[in-house]
């Protein structure tokens, strides 16, 4: 591979956001708390999106 691709895969490689953090979901019914954390997988295209 020559150094101009490689460069430019490394460079699209960056910008794919990777989402990984911990979220909670709170039920204002019961007050029951859900916690569940986000880590990436191996291939970043299977990442879960942000929850808002």
């Amino acid at each position: 591979m020559d150094k101009n691709k490689r460069k430019e895969l490394l460079e699209e490689y960056k910008q794919i956001k990777t989402y990984m953090g911990i979220i909670q979901i709170t039920n204002k019914t019961n007050g029951k708390i859900y916690v569940e954390k986000l880590q990436p997988y191996g291939d970043r295209g299977y990442n879960r999106p942000p929850m808002n």
